[in-house]
């Protein structure tokens, strides 16, 4: 996939919202392109958080384990435990990672063949010292989605109660 298709289809996501196309440009360099087959572990609930990633192309299954099922460590393929919900094309997962040095708090694995943009926090902090226009648009960006994640999580626990 060119450069330019890839930002033409950035450009009208959460993530890169009230980007421009020559920023979404100067954003790539700081970010990794990764392809991920089905099955693939993506990242393991329990290893320390260090980077978001964002979906270009595939679906990402989002596991969570049980409390009982949580032992110091990172978790196996059995232990990923329950499936919680799906990222597809556009979107990100790992966002919290820029944030904190926390453990990550789920499992993401490759539901279909995959490919990912991968930024760091180191990237992400370059980028800031950098350009701070183009990081206070992101940083606005994965507050809203985080925002909509809590309040769509909010929902489903009000139905269980």
């Amino acid at each position: 996939m060119t450069d330019n298709k890839v930002i033409s289809e950035l450009v009208i996501t959460n993530f890169f919202r009230g980007l421009n196309s020559e920023q979404i440009s100067y954003i790539l360099p700081y970010m990794y392109k990764f392809e991920f087959k089905k099955g693939m572990v993506i990242l393991r609930e329990g290893e320390i958080a260090d980077s978001l990633y964002f979906v270009l192309k595939g679906i990402v299954g989002v596991y969570k384990r049980k409390k009982d099922m949580v032992k110091p460590g990172i978790a196996t393929t059995d232990e990923l435990g329950q499936k919680i919900g799906e990222v597809g094309k556009g979107e990100t997962f790992g966002e919290l990672a820029i944030f904190d040095n926390f453990p990550r708090s789920a499992s993401c694995v490759a539901e279909t063949d995959c490919t990912v943009f991968k930024l760091t926090r180191k990237s992400f902090e370059k980028l800031e010292k950098e350009n701070k226009e183009i990081s206070y648009v992101l940083l606005k960006n994965i507050m809203r989605i985080i925002g909509i994640r809590l309040r769509k999580a909010d929902e489903r626990l009000i139905e269980l109660l």
